[in-house]
Protein backbone atom coordinates (compact mmCIF):
# COMPACT_ATOMS: atom_id res chain seq x y z
CA UNK A 1 0.00 0.00 0.00
CA UNK A 2 2.77 2.72 0.49
CA UNK A 3 4.10 2.23 -2.92
CA UNK A 4 0.61 3.21 -4.12
CA UNK A 5 1.09 6.55 -2.06
CA UNK A 6 4.72 7.33 -3.10
CA UNK A 7 3.08 6.73 -7.14
CA UNK A 8 0.10 8.91 -6.34
CA UNK A 9 2.39 11.59 -4.31
CA UNK A 10 5.19 11.69 -6.93
CA UNK A 11 3.78 13.33 -10.44
CA UNK A 12 6.21 11.70 -12.93
CA UNK A 13 5.43 8.56 -11.73
CA UNK A 14 1.85 9.28 -11.52
CA UNK A 15 1.85 10.17 -15.23
CA UNK A 16 3.33 7.06 -16.11
CA UNK A 17 1.24 4.54 -14.00
CA UNK A 18 -2.24 6.63 -15.11
CA UNK A 19 -0.56 6.14 -18.85
CA UNK A 20 -0.09 2.64 -18.52
CA UNK A 21 -2.87 1.55 -17.31
CA UNK A 22 -5.44 3.73 -18.78
CA UNK A 23 -3.39 3.41 -22.14
CA UNK A 24 -2.22 -0.10 -21.99
CA UNK A 25 -5.59 -1.41 -21.92
CA UNK A 26 -6.42 -0.04 -25.05
CA UNK A 27 -3.25 -1.51 -26.38
CA UNK A 28 -4.24 -4.47 -25.49
CA UNK A 29 -7.18 -4.61 -27.33
CA UNK A 30 -5.46 -3.78 -30.18
CA UNK A 31 -2.41 -6.61 -29.78
CA UNK A 32 -5.90 -9.09 -29.31
CA UNK A 33 -6.58 -8.07 -32.88
CA UNK A 34 -3.74 -8.24 -33.92
CA UNK A 35 -3.47 -11.63 -32.82
CA UNK A 36 -6.56 -12.56 -34.28
CA UNK A 37 -5.76 -11.04 -37.46
CA UNK A 38 -2.83 -12.91 -37.87
CA UNK A 39 -4.61 -16.22 -37.02
CA UNK A 40 -6.70 -15.45 -40.41
CA UNK A 41 -4.26 -14.16 -42.22
CA UNK A 42 -2.22 -17.44 -41.95
CA UNK A 43 -5.67 -19.26 -42.73
CA UNK A 44 -5.13 -17.80 -45.96
CA UNK A 45 -1.58 -16.95 -46.47
CA UNK A 46 -0.06 -19.68 -45.53
CA UNK A 47 3.04 -18.19 -43.91
CA UNK A 48 5.04 -20.44 -41.37
CA UNK A 49 6.41 -18.67 -37.68
CA UNK A 50 3.22 -17.04 -36.45
CA UNK A 51 4.43 -17.90 -32.98
CA UNK A 52 7.60 -15.06 -34.18
CA UNK A 53 4.85 -12.06 -35.44
CA UNK A 54 3.18 -12.61 -32.40
CA UNK A 55 5.76 -12.23 -30.30
CA UNK A 56 7.30 -9.44 -32.64
CA UNK A 57 3.47 -7.30 -32.58
CA UNK A 58 3.94 -7.64 -28.54
CA UNK A 59 7.47 -6.91 -27.95
CA UNK A 60 6.68 -3.66 -30.39
CA UNK A 61 3.15 -3.05 -28.00
CA UNK A 62 5.41 -3.23 -25.08
CA UNK A 63 8.27 -0.58 -26.11
CA UNK A 64 5.62 1.55 -27.67
CA UNK A 65 3.43 1.91 -24.09
CA UNK A 66 6.81 2.73 -22.59
CA UNK A 67 8.11 5.44 -25.17
CA UNK A 68 4.05 6.78 -25.26
CA UNK A 69 4.30 6.66 -21.12
CA UNK A 70 7.31 9.15 -21.59
CA UNK A 71 5.74 11.34 -24.28
CA UNK A 72 2.69 11.76 -21.74
CA UNK A 73 4.99 12.90 -19.12
CA UNK A 74 7.00 14.87 -21.25
CA UNK A 75 3.58 15.92 -23.04
CA UNK A 76 1.90 17.09 -19.25
CA UNK A 77 5.09 18.79 -18.21
CA UNK A 78 5.54 20.85 -20.86
CA UNK A 79 2.32 21.62 -23.08
CA UNK A 80 -0.65 21.35 -20.45
CA UNK A 81 -0.97 24.63 -18.75
CA UNK A 82 1.54 26.35 -20.92
CA UNK A 83 -0.63 25.88 -24.20
CA UNK A 84 -4.00 24.66 -22.81
CA UNK A 85 -5.81 23.71 -19.74
CA UNK A 86 -8.08 21.08 -19.66
CA UNK A 87 -10.23 19.41 -16.61
CA UNK A 88 -9.86 15.41 -17.07
CA UNK A 89 -6.17 15.67 -17.10
CA UNK A 90 -6.24 11.51 -16.72
CA UNK A 91 -4.04 11.10 -20.26
CA UNK A 92 -4.21 13.94 -22.65
CA UNK A 93 -1.13 12.21 -25.06
CA UNK A 94 -2.04 9.27 -26.97
CA UNK A 95 0.30 9.02 -29.74
CA UNK A 96 -2.56 7.67 -32.08
CA UNK A 97 -5.30 9.73 -31.08
CA UNK A 98 -4.82 13.34 -32.39
CA UNK A 99 -5.13 16.23 -30.41
CA UNK A 100 -8.74 17.69 -30.84
CA UNK A 101 -11.45 19.25 -29.46
CA UNK A 102 -12.00 16.41 -27.44
CA UNK A 103 -9.49 17.06 -25.11
CA UNK A 104 -10.91 20.58 -24.04
CA UNK A 105 -14.28 19.31 -24.19
CA UNK A 106 -13.59 16.58 -21.37
CA UNK A 107 -14.95 17.81 -17.91
CA UNK A 108 -13.99 16.29 -14.39
CA UNK A 109 -16.75 17.02 -12.13
CA UNK A 110 -18.55 19.76 -13.34
CA UNK A 111 -19.88 19.52 -17.08
CA UNK A 112 -20.10 23.40 -17.35
CA UNK A 113 -16.64 23.59 -17.38
CA UNK A 114 -14.36 22.80 -20.32
CA UNK A 115 -10.93 23.09 -21.04
CA UNK A 116 -9.28 26.12 -22.94
CA UNK A 117 -6.94 27.47 -25.22
CA UNK A 118 -4.27 30.10 -23.65
CA UNK A 119 -3.07 32.78 -25.31
CA UNK A 120 -3.17 32.76 -29.24
CA UNK A 121 -2.71 28.97 -29.29
CA UNK A 122 -4.68 27.37 -31.70
CA UNK A 123 -6.07 23.46 -32.60
CA UNK A 124 -3.81 23.37 -35.68
CA UNK A 125 -0.78 24.40 -33.38
CA UNK A 126 -1.82 21.82 -31.15
CA UNK A 127 -1.70 19.20 -33.69
CA UNK A 128 1.55 20.27 -35.29
CA UNK A 129 2.90 20.08 -31.05
CA UNK A 130 1.18 16.65 -31.16
CA UNK A 131 2.36 15.26 -34.51
CA UNK A 132 5.92 15.70 -33.39
CA UNK A 133 5.83 14.30 -30.04
CA UNK A 134 3.83 11.15 -31.91
CA UNK A 135 6.37 10.79 -34.64
CA UNK A 136 9.39 10.93 -32.17
CA UNK A 137 7.06 7.90 -30.15
CA UNK A 138 6.59 5.99 -33.23
CA UNK A 139 9.91 6.63 -34.63
CA UNK A 140 11.90 5.38 -31.29
CA UNK A 141 9.48 2.39 -30.78
CA UNK A 142 9.75 1.12 -34.17
CA UNK A 143 13.46 1.70 -33.84
CA UNK A 144 14.29 -0.09 -30.56
CA UNK A 145 11.96 -2.62 -31.62
CA UNK A 146 13.72 -4.04 -34.33
CA UNK A 147 17.20 -3.61 -32.37
CA UNK A 148 15.83 -5.59 -29.80
CA UNK A 149 14.68 -7.97 -32.72
CA UNK A 150 18.67 -7.88 -34.15
CA UNK A 151 20.16 -8.36 -31.41
CA UNK A 152 18.37 -11.76 -30.11
CA UNK A 153 18.44 -12.82 -33.83
CA UNK A 154 22.25 -12.32 -33.18
CA UNK A 155 22.47 -13.61 -29.55
CA UNK A 156 20.38 -16.79 -29.45
CA UNK A 157 18.36 -16.03 -26.43
CA UNK A 158 15.92 -17.92 -23.50
CA UNK A 159 12.90 -17.05 -25.44
CA UNK A 160 14.02 -18.46 -29.05
CA UNK A 161 12.99 -22.10 -27.93
CA UNK A 162 9.40 -20.81 -27.21
CA UNK A 163 9.61 -18.88 -31.25
CA UNK A 164 10.84 -22.05 -32.70
CA UNK A 165 8.25 -24.27 -31.87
Amino acid sequence: MEIYYYILNNSILREIFLYITVSGVLQILIYILCVFLLFFLKLAIKFENIKRKIAKIGLFNVIFLIFGSFGNVIWMKNIYGFYYKSQDTLVDFFPYIPFGQWVLNQFFIDPNIRGVLIADTTLLKMRGIWFIFAITVWVFSIVVTFYIIRLKNINKGPIDSFLHQ
